[in-house]
């Protein structure tokens, strides 16, 4: 086919025409860099496309890639948007965020199955909005500098950004399970909980077969964890820096992975985060967010919101945990209250709070102040030995004022640990289940879930786990 030759003189408009437009498209993007924002967004499972502004799949919407990941940007500052996620037979995901100038949110959307479908489609996944030639040109711009559009996780990291939680609630992650208002239990009305790291080696281990992982075996699980920096609850691990944006991403994930795992397969399980541990880098986390403390109950409620989390728990650890007491106390009655004022989470019951004491270093004292600002407390009573004895300490907390039903005993699963005799054993585990039923505990936990028992460092092999659920889960 033959072509028509275009002139010098037409080529020199035509590229003059899209340096000037070029030029355009900078001067808006520098523009729109200082006050316009963005929304990320990761999907578990991945969703088929979310919209903005919008619940019917018209107007500004965007489609998945295969890990669940997808970016509005170009979003007006200083406003609130309502973000909408789709996908055949899951219910709709719906949230509400409050965008700032030049600010990044990201958003994790828990899809929960639609349990009245009966049809394999219940929305055709939207398609994206075609937006005007200069706005095409923007948003190409920006993707050259920022890696921007939908594509992999990865390939959006930018460094120093900040996870950003978003405000308002997702009528995607409603499961509410029937009786469970004041908390899951097992069906003999005990917690039977258990704390699984995402920040060392156990976890590529057991995701190897995580098919295994006995989730039904535990009705409480904490996450491991998430930090404090700056006064807020934040995702960064206490061995990278604020500014670790790549870090912070796959800490996230994570936690997501987690989250996604035990909603599969334990519905009706809480699951919780926790605030981590360590005397030389976190006491001074820990006093700096006690100097206002209804900011950090709010950064509580938006990680919770986050996450789609039931609940969060302060394993404060420190030798001098004694001297902060009025630090610790204010912290907890700060999310206590704010818990309290925000009303049942979307799974339908209240946010709940535990602390974890260290035997032996927190006085009765210390811990008897905190009755009326935590739901209950976890006893770091580990090991078969006597150095953190499950007896002695909580009868020493009773009789200082604090009562019994809210003490969950403690055991240890950790492969490796040597206190106290090492690890609980079947003997030790029943030992402490007779003295949680005969004086009214409210149940276990483990440390650690991923690491319980784990021979050459391969995969759990989760005894302890199972001599914890037999010994509650029976008359």
């Amino acid at each position: 086919m033959h072509r028509e030759r275009t002139s010098r003189t037409s080529c020199l408009y035509i590229i003059l025409g899209v340096f000037l437009i070029g030029c355009l498209s900078i001067t808006v993007l520098a523009a729109a860099s200082e006050q316009d924002g963005s929304i990320r967004i990761y999907s578990t499972p991945p969703g088929s496309g979310a919209c903005l502004d919008s619940t019917d799949n018209s107007g500004n919407c965007i489609a998945f890639d295969s890990t669940g990941f997808a970016e509005f940007f170009n979003i007006a500052s200083d406003s609130s948007h309502t973000v909408s996620v789709f996908l055949d037979g899951y219910q709709t995901y719906t949230t509400t965020v409050s965008v700032s100038p030049g600010q990044e949110v990201v958003l994790h959307a828990m899809l929960q199955p639609n349990p009245s479908a009966t049809t394999a489609a219940i929305r055709t996944p939207p398609a994206p909005a075609t937006p005007d030639l200069l706005q095409s040109l923007i948003t190409i711009i920006r993707n050259l500098f920022s890696g921007g559009g939908s594509g992999t996780p990865g390939s959006q990291s930018r460094s120093g950004s900040a996870l950003t939680p978003v405000t308002g609630s997702g009528n995607g992650v409603i499961v509410t399970p029937t009786g469970l208002t004041e908390g899951t239990t097992s069906p003999h009305g005990k917690v039977i909980a258990a704390y699984f790291l995402v920040l060392d080696d156990a976890y590529p281990a057991v995701m190897s077969v995580k098919d295994e992982i006995p989730w039904k075996k535990v009705n409480r699980v904490y996450i491991a964890f998430a930090t404090i920096h700056d006064g807020v609850l934040t995702d960064y691990s206490p061995a990278s820096s604020p500014e670790d944006g790549a870090t912070r991403e796959e800490n996230g994930k994570k936690i997501q992975n987690v989250v996604a795992l035990v909603r599969q397969n334990n519905p009706d399980a809480e699951i919780f985060i926790s605030s981590n541990f360590g005397e030389e880098e976190m006491d001074n986390e820990y006093l700096r967010a006690a100097q206002d403390p209804q900011k950090f109950a709010d950064s509580v409620v938006n990680y919770l919101k986050t996450y789609g989390l039931d609940g969060y728990d302060m394993d404060w650890e420190s030798r001098k945990i004694d001297d902060y007491a009025p630090q610790l106390t204010s912290l907890l009655s700060a999310c206590h209250d704010r818990f309290a004022a925000e009303g049942n989470s979307p799974r339908g019951h209240p946010y709940r709070l535990t602390h974890t004491v260290w035997p032996g270093v927190e006085s009765p004292d210390t811990v008897a102040g905190l009755a009326d600002s935590v739901d209950q407390l976890n006893l770091m009573t580990y090991g078969p030995g006597d150095t953190y004895d499950l007896t002695s300490y909580a009868t020493a907390y009773h009789d200082a004022g604090f009562p019994f039903e809210k003490m969950i005993g403690g055991v240890e699963s950790e492969s490796g640990y040597g206190e106290s005799g090492g690890h609980d054993t079947q003997a030790s585990i029943t030992a402490k289940c007779a003295y949680v039923k005969e004086n009214n505990l409210a149940g276990l936990f483990e440390w650690r879930m991923d690491n319980d028992i784990r021979p050459n460092n391969g995969p759990p092999t989760y005894q302890v786990t199972g001599w914890m659920y037999d010994c509650l889960a029976s008359e």
